[in-house]
C-alpha cells in the first residue's frame, strides 16, 4: 500500500515539474533567398531528421516557419521577422545577405533570440546572440598561406571580383615572402584582355577568388589564351570547387589547388544525400543530382538545426524552458535566449585547467552520431548551478530538489555524493557533423576544423591530396614521387620535357660516329649525361634542343626583353635549360636556377704592394699638407693675438 502510494507521488511529481517545460510543437524561423534552393531544402530536410530521431529531441518536435525574401531587401525581412517572432520562436535561422542578416540580428538582438547563420562573416566581433557555423576568415586566410607556402609558391597574381575576396586574402596580402600583384575583373563577362594582361607579364601562378558562378567562365577564358598550360598553377579560394565541371582543364597538365570542407564522398554524406533525396520523394518532390550535390552552406544548415536541437534538449534538462510570442514595438525579451545561445557556444569547449584535473578515470563516454549518422560524437549533460530537474542520458537517473553544481567532473546530489560514472564533463563533450568538428572559440568564433587540400588529376579528377589543420599547418599525403615534381614549378612525371643546351665543350658537344645519329644520340657531355641521370631519377622522357646562336641570354637595358636560352625558357618553347650558365642577379628574377653542379674560382690576381722606406718627413704622413698649412696659420694667429691682447 505504501509503496503504490509512492510510486503515484513520484509520478505526479514528476508530470506536475514538466508543466511548465518545452511545447510539444517548437518554432523555428528560417530566411532564405528565392534562387537558394538547397539552403532551403537542406533546413526543411534537418528538421525533418531532428523530428525523426527521438535522441535529439527527446521531447518536442520541430516546426519550421519559413519566409523567401530578396536578397538585399532588409525592409521586408524586418517585417517578416516581427510576424515570426510574434507567433513564438526559438531561434532564426539565415539569411544569406550581409545587409539582411544585420537587420534581422539587431531584431534578434534587442528580443534575446538566438540568431544563427551558415554565411561568410568577415566581422572581428560576434554580438551576444548570434552564432556563426561558417569557418571564421582569418583562419581560412590562414589555410591558404599555409598551402601556398607548401607548395613553394614565391610570387602571384590575385584575382578578385568584390572588396570580400581582399579581406578573405588578407593573411596573402600581408605576407612579405610573397610577390603579389592584385587584379580585379570588371562588371562584364569578358576578362580576355585582363587575363592577356597576366599573361604578358609571364606570371605563371594565378590565386582565383570570384564568385561560385564565375569560376568555370574565368578558367575557361584562361584557357582560351593560353593561360592553363603545364607551367601554369592556379589557386581557387572557393569552398565548393568539387560543384565546378572541371572536365575541361583535366587533361591539359595544369596545376589546380583548392580546400574543401565537406567531403562528399564520406559514408555520412553520401548517406545524407540518398536519405534527403528519397524523403523529398514521399512528398512527390523529385530532387535532381546536381542540386542535391552537397554545398558547404547547405552542409552548414544542416549542422546548425541539430546543433540547435540537441543544446535545446540540454537546456530543457536543466530548467523549465517556455517559449512565448515576442514583439518587435515591446520590450519583452525571452529569458531562455542567453543561456541557449551560451549552450550551443559551450559545445566542444574546454574545461579550465583546475577544474578537468578531477575528471574521473575509467570515464567511458557514449558515442553517438547527428541524426543516426555513424560518426563519433562524445556527448554530455551540461549543469548550470540552478535548482531544477536534472536528466542525465540515456540510460541515466532524474533528480528533483537540491543545487546542482559542477564539481569536479560529477553531480553534487543532496547528500553531497559524486556520481563520476553518470556524467560527462564538458572537455568530453565533441560533436561532429557533415562539416567536421563542430567547436567555437571563446569569442563565438569557429576557428577550429579542417580542411581537405584538393587537386585536380587527369586520371581521376578533383582528388584529395593533404590535409590542413590549425594546428598542424598543411600537411600533403602524397608519395616521394609525386612531391618531387612542386619545385619544378609543373609535374614532370611521365612526361617528355624539351631540354635546350649550347654546343660548349665538354659540357655538351656532337658525337663523333660514322654512323649517322637521331635524336639525343647526336649529344655527350657532363651535362647529356646528367640531364640522363636525373630523367631517370624522376621519370620523365626529354628531347635535346641546341640553342642556334650558343647565346645563354642577357637582358636588353632598353627593351627589358631577354634573348638566348633564357628567352626560349620565357616564351615556354623549352622545358628545362642546361648548360654551363653562370647564375647572375638578372637572370635569377627571370628564371628558376638549381643547385649548382660546379663552382669556378674566378678571381683578380694583383701584386702585393711593398713597404716604402721612411722618409724624413714621414712624420707628416698623417695629416695632408692643407692641414699643416691650416694648423700653422692658426697657432701665428692665435700668437700674435695673444702678445696684442698682453
Amino acid at each position: 500500500m505504501h509503496v503504490a502510494m509512492l510510486t503515484v507521488l513520484v509520478v505526479l511529481s514528476c508530470c506536475c515539474s514538466r508543466l511548465h517545460a518545452l511545447p510539444d510543437l517548437i518554432t523555428i524561423g528560417g530566411i532564405f533567398d528565392p534562387y537558394d534552393q538547397r539552403q532551403y531544402l537542406a533546413f526543411q530536410y534537418a528538421v525533418e531528421r531532428v523530428n525523426a530521431d527521438p535522441t535529439t529531441l527527446s521531447r518536442s518536435r520541430l516546426q519550421a516557419a519559413i519566409e523567401k525574401l530578396p536578397a538585399d531587401d532588409s525592409f521586408h525581412a524586418s517585417k517578416k521577422v516581427c510576424d515570426i517572432l510574434r507567433d513564438g520562436v526559438a531561434a532564426i535561422f539565415g539569411p544569406q545577405s550581409e545587409n539582411t542578416a544585420n537587420h534581422v540580428q539587431s531584431i534578434c538582438d534587442a528580443l534575446e533570440v538566438p540568431h544563427i547563420e551558415t554565411r561568410w562573416d568577415f566581422k572581428v566581433r560576434r554580438d551576444e546572440y548570434s552564432l556563426n557555423l561558417y569557418p571564421h576568415p582569418s583562419s581560412i586566410s590562414r589555410a591558404y598561406y599555409d598551402v601556398l607556402k607548401k607548395l613553394a609558391w614565391k610570387s602571384f597574381v590575385v584575382l578578385y571580383d568584390s572588396s570580400e575576396g581582399l579581406i578573405r586574402l588578407q593573411t596573402l596580402l600581408k605576407a612579405k615572402e610573397f610577390k603579389v600583384t592584385v587584379r580585379q575583373l570588371n562588371e562584364g563577362t569578358d576578362w580576355r584582355p585582363l587575363l592577356k594582361d597576366i599573361k604578358k607579364s609571364q606570371e605563371t601562378k594565378i590565386v582565383i577568388d570570384v564568385q561560385q558562378d564565375r569560376i568555370y567562365e574565368v578558367m575557361k577564358q584562361a584557357s582560351q589564351i593560353g593561360l592553363m598550360r603545364e607551367y601554369h598553377g592556379y589557386f581557387i579560394t572557393s569552398l565548393d570547387l568539387h560543384l565546378v565541371d572541371l572536365e575541361d582543364f583535366r587533361y591539359g597538365g595544369t596545376n589546380i589547388t583548392s580546400l574543401r570542407l565537406v567531403d562528399p564522398n564520406k559514408p555520412e554524406a553520401m548517406k545524407f544525400v540518398e536519405d534527403w533525396k528519397y524523403g523529398e520523394l514521399r512528398y512527390g518532390i523529385t530532387i535532381d543530382d546536381n542540386t542535391a550535390r552537397i554545398t558547404t552552406e547547405s552542409a552548414l544548415m544542416y549542422d546548425a538545426v541539430h546543433l540547435f536541437a540537441r543544446a535545446l534538449d540540454d537546456l530543457d534538462g536543466s530548467r523549465d524552458v517556455d517559449i512565448t510570442p515576442l514583439y518587435c514595438e515591446g520590450d519583452k525579451t525571452w529569458s531562455h535566449g542567453s543561456s541557449l545561445v551560451n549552450y550551443m557556444k559551450w559545445y566542444s569547449s574546454r574545461r579550465p585547467e583546475n577544474e578537468r584535473d578531477n575528471i574521473p578515470r575509467g570515464y567511458d563516454p557514449m558515442m553517438r552520431g547527428i541524426s543516426g549518422i555513424p560518426v563519433g560524437m562524445q556527448y554530455g549533460m551540461t549543469m548550470n548551478g540552478r535548482q531544477g530537474m536534472s536528466m542525465l542520458r540515456p540510460g541515466g537517473m532524474m533528480m528533483r530538489g537540491s543545487n546542482i553544481n559542477r564539481m569536479g567532473g560529477g553531480i553534487m546530489g543532496a547528500g553531497g555524493g559524486l556520481f563520476n560514472n553518470m556524467t560527462r564533463p564538458f572537455d568530453q563533450v565533441q560533436v561532429y557533423g557533415l562539416t567536421g568538428l563542430i567547436k567555437f572559440d571563446t569569442r563565438g568564433f569557429r576557428t577550429e576544423f579542417e580542411l581537405d587540400i584538393l587537386e585536380l588529376d587527369a586520371m581521376a579528377g578533383l582528388t584529395k591530396v593533404g590535409v590542413w589543420t590549425k594546428a598542424n599547418g598543411a600537411n600533403y599525403t602524397r608519395h616521394l614521387q609525386q612531391t618531387e615534381h612542386l619545385g619544378m614549378g609543373f609535374n614532370a612525371l611521365n612526361r617528355t620535357l624539351v631540354v635546350i643546351t649550347a654546343l660548349t665543350p665538354p659540357y655538351a658537344m656532337r658525337k663523333e660516329s660514322s654512323a649517322p645519329l637521331t635524336g639525343n644520340d647526336q649529344y655527350e657531355g657532363f651535362c647529356v649525361d646528367l640531364i640522363d641521370a636525373i630523367s631517370k631519377e624522376i621519370g620523365f622522357s626529354y628531347t635535346i634542343k641546341v640553342e642556334p646562336d650558343g647565346v645563354y641570354g642577357s637582358k636588353d637595358k632598353d627593351t627589358g626583353e631577354w634573348t638566348g636560352m633564357i628567352r626560349e625558357l620565357l616564351d615556354h618553347k623549352a622545358d628545362l635549360g642546361i648548360v654551363d650558365f653562370t647564375i647572375t642577379y638578372e637572370r635569377e628574377e627571370a628564371v628558376d636556377f638549381s643547385m649548382p653542379f660546379m663552382n669556378l674560382g674566378i678571381s683578380i690576381i694583383y701584386k702585393k704592394p711593398g713597404k716604402k722606406a721612411p722618409s724624413l718627413f714621414s712624420f707628416m704622413s698623417p695629416f695632408s699638407l692643407d692641414v699643416w698649412i691650416y694648423m700653422a696659420t692658426a697657432y701665428l694667429g692665435v700668437s700674435v693675438l695673444l702678445f696684442m691682447l698682453a
